[in-house]
Parts: C-alpha cells; sequence; structure tokens
C-alpha cells in the first residue's frame, strides 16, 4: 500500500473500536455491554455490535433485532481476521462495539499487533475491563495495558454484592491502580442491579428497556429506573470517553 493509499484509508476510518473484558464469567460483562449500547444509541451514536462469545452470545440475543450484530469467535485467531474484516464495513464514525468471551485475555495478547494496526488506521481501541475483586484480575488487568494508552482504558467495578468498594481492596492499594491513575485512566462503577429486575430482564430478552413493561410492577420499574440514574452519573466518563474518541 502506497502512503497516499493508506492516508486515505485513514479518512474513510471509523470511530473507535470497543472491546468489553473480563478474566472470567458473573463479572457483568454481558449488562455492561448492554447498558453501553442503549446509553450510546440513545445518544445517537451510530453502532455496530459484535459478539465475541460463540458459546454464549448474549449481546447477539439481547440486542440482535434492534441493531445488526455480528458474531465472531474470539478464541481463535480466524475469528479475530473476520472481526477486523468486518470493521471494513463500517460507516465513518460508526462505533464498534465488541462483546469479548470471559477469559480473552491471551487472546488479546495475541492479537496485539493487529489491535496496534488497527489504530494505526485511524480507529482508536478502547479497552473496558470488567474487574473480580481478586489479585489475579489486578495482575491480569496490568498485562493488558500494553494493549491500549491508559488514557484509552477503562477499569469498571461491578458494585453487585454491595454499595461500597470495600471488596476492591486490593485494587485500591495497588500499585497498579496508582499508576493507571497517574498515566490517565478511567475508573468507573457499574452500579447494583436488583437481582429480581435482573433476572426480569434475563427472562424477557429484554435489551435496555426504556418504557415500563406491561407486565412489569411499579416498584419494578421504579427500581430499574433508579438503576439507570446511577449508570447514567456513574459511566459518564466511559461515555465521554467514546464520543471524543469517534469524532
Amino acid at each position: 500500500m502506497t502512503t497516499k493509499e493508506f492516508r486515505a484509508r485513514k479518512l474513510r476510518a471509523c470511530g473507535s473500536l470497543v472491546l468489553i473484558d473480563s478474566d472470567k464469567g458473573g463479572q457483568g460483562k454481558s449488562i455492561q455491554a448492554r447498558a453501553l449500547t442503549y446509553q450510546l444509541s440513545s445518544r445517537g451514536v451510530p453502532l455496530a455490535l459484535f459478539d465475541g462469545d460463540e458459546r454464549n452470545a448474549h449481546l447477539q440475543r439481547f440486542c440482535g433485532q434492534q441493531l445488526v450484530t455480528t458474531r465472531f469467535d474470539a478464541r481463535s485467531e480466524a475469528g479475530w481476521t473476520e472481526l477486523f474484516n468486518g470493521l471494513d464495513q463500517l460507516e465513518p464514525n460508526q462505533v464498534a462495539l465488541v462483546d469479548l468471551c470471559a477469559g480473552a485475555g491471551a487472546h488479546l495478547h495475541n492479537e496485539a499487533a493487529r489491535l496496534l494496526a488497527n489504530q494505526e488506521f485511524g480507529m482508536p481501541l478502547i479497552h473496558v475491563w470488567m474487574a473480580d475483586a481478586s489479585e489475579d484480575s489486578v495482575r491480569l488487568f496490568r498485562d493488558l495495558l500494553p494493549i491500549a494508552p491508559a488514557k484509552q482504558t477503562v477499569f469498571v467495578m461491578n458494585m453487585k454484592d454491595d454499595a461500597s468498594l470495600d471488596r476492591f481492596g486490593i485494587w485500591m492499594n495497588s500499585h497498579t491502580r496508582a499508576q493507571f491513575i497517574a498515566d490517565g485512566g478511567t475508573e468507573i462503577t457499574l452500579p447494583r442491579l436488583n437481582l429480581r429486575v435482573h433476572d426480569k430482564i434475563a427472562a424477557e430478552r429484554l435489551p435496555f428497556p426504556t418504557e415500563r413493561p406491561v407486565n412489569w410492577a411499579r416498584g419494578d420499574w421504579f427500581t430499574f429506573l433508579s438503576f439507570k440514574a446511577a449508570l447514567e452519573k456513574e459511566q459518564a466518563p466511559l461515555i465521554k470517553l467514546i464520543e471524543e474518541m469517534s469524532s
């Protein structure tokens, strides 16, 4: 490719590539992906969804009828090739939101060179890490820091078990966190979603309710609205980052 062709390709580049990642299941990756889909689409941000979990495609299952969702296998090199090829089909400023399978870290390491090349094509990477409270989670997060600058990396603490940050003490007191924050990294929370409401959403395969479902009691709807308000507040830095990196 000539320099002229490369520059022309960059001018046709899309918005950002947002990877939602975690070291294991149960960290809120699925609800984070759906919540982010809602928050961005409600702001008019053009989205293309990619679901990297061939075994349990939450994003495709919940959002596939509303937005075009492409499935690929994030556990294989061929699957990542499909993802990168799919980015060629995006429109200018369209954000690619990718819900990875749990434990995709090793594959992200393997794809570091292609992720860097994709950024050089004009599509910045935003890495969203759904954290566990364990020491392993901090170590694995640290190992993945090279795939994107700290200013393009977001550490998310899921408040599913309690309303405090006490259980994330290992992270809060770590040298990794101190350096991450000093380098401009973003730290946010995923507010607690009442289990009863969470299960109702899952049972009815609701992507992210914007109107009260007809079979929902008023109290459940008010509980969800409280969660949504907290989500908008707590995750405003992430939304701002995506909008800035995709403009």
